[in-house]
């Protein structure tokens, strides 16, 4: 009985064998690696599975994935498609920290990673930047979005640069950092003294 067995056994174990068993076509010097051929599939499941556990590496992925279609369908759309693109992004972008009444931490700070990652073309609302990021205690990552918004758009006299400074005194409240909310009061031009 045993004997039939191990002869059932044996094809299968022989199969598993020769699928494991890496043949070498040619010698390898100290630290190179071999000419090996890994399936895609080998890399996106054990970091499919990371990012289930472990927000920050879910948020990498996510702002990473987000970026590199958006840098490869700006190579590959034309302007106006593409400006079509990045205005829907905006809007969803602004409907999603609008609208929502729980703030995820790592979902706020993956969003504004995008944002930041293309700040003179992807610009939302201050104000949504600021709800948020307060609700979600990511002060730090607000001020940066905002100081950057500022930043690429000092030559644009259309967008409203004294909204960002508000939004920008209202981090600094939260953070009870209440210097740098005197010195935006006090620095901003257009702010009437009773502010």
């Amino acid at each position: 009985m045993k004997k039939k067995e191990n002869e059932k056994n044996f094809p299968n174990e022989i199969k598993l064998k020769q699928e494991s068993q890496v043949e070498k076509y040619r010698t390898y010097r100290i630290g190179e690696l071999p000419d090996i051929q890994i399936r895609y599939s080998d890399i996106i499941i054990p970091l499919q599975a990371l990012a289930q556990y472990v927000n920050d590496t879910a948020r990498l992925l996510y702002t990473s994935l987000f970026t590199l279609i958006l840098n490869s369908l700006e190579d590959k759309l034309l302007p106006d498609e593409y400006f079509n693109l990045i205005h829907t992004i905006q809007h969803r972008f602004d409907v999603m920290l609008s609208q929502s009444e729980i703030f995820y931490p790592s979902f706020v700070a993956a969003l504004l990673d995008i944002v930041l990652s293309k700040p003179e073309q992807i610009q939302i609302s201050s104000q949504y930047i600021s709800a948020s990021t307060i609700a979600s205690h990511l002060e730090s990552v607000g001020i940066l979005t905002i100081e950057c918004y500022y930043t690429k758009n000092l030559n644009n006299q259309l967008y409203k640069k004294i909204d960002q400074w508000l939004e920008l005194a209202k981090y600094y409240r939260s953070l009870a950092n209440y210097d740098d909310v005197h010195g935006i009061f006090s620095q901003t031009p257009g702010l009437k003294s009773i502010t």
